[in-house]
């Protein structure tokens, strides 16, 4: 859903006079602009006057005339003779993008401030647009907001902003977690006080929601002769500017070193500020997230039922790698979970694994490397029923020990076999570091191999790499034969594919 504010200027309206002439309610013959206020009292049939009689700076204005006006269309029911100056075109457009809300900020200043600065408050001008955005755009929410504020006083700004749009954002965002939500500001007509104040103020959401600046390109000329008179030219173009943009450049570096080492929750809170570019990669750090701490089948289920699903992400991806994600992932969750199901649900959190050498977390690399074995070899027993092939004793049968000298048994293996030694290492190893809270090193790791007399290189440039291809070995040893351990994890494909989004721009 998108919500765009319009702070409310002097000039954003205009209305269709019965002569044919559009007319701005701003525009006071200053600084080359038509006398389109006297003209505009003329229409109604009123005689401009002033608020203090006798006082020549306290001349209506356009706090005056749109009070007026207002009060014309809501006795007629009818705000079509309205125009919407600098936002027609932007809101136009942003219907088509999801816009769902538009809030009018309208300059209220209190009774304490002279006149001839009042004069100039804007609130009746949102009034009017608000009825002219919801006779045209019926299906939009449209508020007004006219907080009773000095218009150049920034801190006293920031505190209404502060009471009110952050925490219709926040609440909005806490209501639907799983929609994506754009603000877009334009500010082009506001006092330059309001205008900087929501600037700053709408850079802290970033890490909320994205944050948009629409700004309208004012037409040349601003405005056409038309007989004696001369008519207000619409706005037809604008630009947006998303604020994440400026952060890209110094956070996309710190992104992909969080995705590369797996820190999700980093590379997502990160993300968080680029969502219209990268949000089906903001989704999956989720789902990522939560596999990395072991919640790999609520993160497939995610996957399953929601991402594979997302229009977003079918947009970005080929139909042919949909469609096989989307038959392993259902391979992969299928009920009942027999034993064949199982595997792939294991071999998925491999990825772990790897994730973890990637970080150099190597003790907890091997942790898990060892327990994933165990967990291997248990699926086996339980599958090929090795209890009753005598390979494991009953009583013994979740045993580390016995599961590894019962696959032995399957393989008619030696007792002096260099795979029953490499597992047994691991075995012991494992023990190790739970009963003695001992770490491991690179080259600790890798000497569960050399003492197993399997050739490993010893190049400590890439020996993340080397550790991960010697695990897998072991991983596939151990697996039946008919797994699928030819399939690359769908995990890893996944993470591949978001480091690939981040890395292509």
């Amino acid at each position: 859903m998108k919500t765009l504010i319009i702070t409310v200027g002097t000039r954003q309206v205009g209305w269709h006079c019965q002569d044919g002439v559009l007319r701005c309610l701003g525009a006071d013959g200053d600084r080359g602009h038509p006398p389109h206020l006297e003209e505009l009292y003329t229409e109604i049939e009123m005689q401009r006057d002033y608020h203090e009689p006798g006082n020549n700076d306290s001349r209506w204005g356009v706090r005056h005339l749109g009070e007026q006006y207002y009060h014309l269309c809501q006795l007629q029911e009818d705000f079509s003779s309205v125009e919407l100056l600098l936002d027609g075109k932007i809101i136009q457009d942003l219907v088509a993008e999801g816009l769902g809300q538009v809030i009018l900020w309208g300059t209220d200043q209190p009774e304490t401030v002279p006149w001839s600065f009042r004069r100039a408050d804007t609130l009746w001008l949102a009034e009017l647009m608000a009825g002219k955005i919801k006779q045209t755009w019926p299906m939009l929410v449209v508020d007004v907001w006219n907080p009773v504020v000095l218009a150049n006083k920034s801190n006293l700004i920031r505190q209404e902003i502060e009471e009110f749009i952050f925490p219709y954002v926040l609440d909005y965002l806490q209501d639907n977690p799983d929609e994506p939500f754009t603000l877009a500001i334009a500010n082009k007509g506001s006092a330059p006080a309001i205008a900087t104040t929501l600037e700053i103020c709408a850079a802290a959401l970033v890490r909320e929601c994205e944050v948009q600046m629409v700004a309208p390109e004012e037409p040349v000329p601003l405005y056409l002769e038309k007989g004696e008179y001369r008519t207000a030219c619409p706005a037809t173009e604008f630009q947006t500017v998303a604020i994440g943009d400026y952060f890209w450049p110094l956070e996309r570096r710190r992104i992909i070193s969080a995705w590369k080492r797996g820190d999700f929750r980093e590379a997502k809170f990160l993300l968080k500020t680029h969502q219209s570019r990268y949000y089906a990669v903001y989704r999956l750090a989720e789902y990522l997230a939560w596999a990395s701490n072991w919640q790999i089948n609520n993160a497939l289920k995610q996957i399953q039922n929601a991402w594979l699903k997302s229009k977003t992400t079918c947009a970005m991806i080929e139909p042919d790698r949909i469609n096989s994600w989307r038959e392993q992932v259902n391979l992969i969750l299928a009920e009942p979970e027999t034993a064949e199901v199982k595997f792939p649900l294991t071999w998925e959190s491999c990825f772990l694994i790897e994730l973890q050498l990637q970080r150099d977390s190597y003790t907890a690399a091997f942790m898990q490397f060892a327990q994933t074995v165990e967990r291997l070899l248990s699926i086996r027993s339980r599958e090929e029923n090795w209890t009753a092939k005598g390979f494991v004793s009953s009583s013994n049968s979740s045993n580390f020990h016995s599961l590894i000298d019962g696959w032995g048994k399957l393989g008619k293996l030696d007792s002096h076999s260099n795979w029953l030694n490499l597992l047994h290492q691991i075995r012991n190893k494992r023990n190790e570091i739970v009963h003695n809270a001992s770490s491991l090193s690179p080259d600790q790791v890798r000497s569960l191999w050399t003492k197993g007399q399997f050739d490993i290189t010893s190049d400590s440039q890439n020996m993340r790499s080397v550790l991960w291809e010697k695990m897998q070995e072991v991983l596939i040893q151990i697996s039946n034969s008919a797994w699928p351990t030819s399939n690359e994890p769908l995990l890893k494909q996944l993470h591949s594919w978001g480091l690939q989004q981040l890395t292509a721009s």
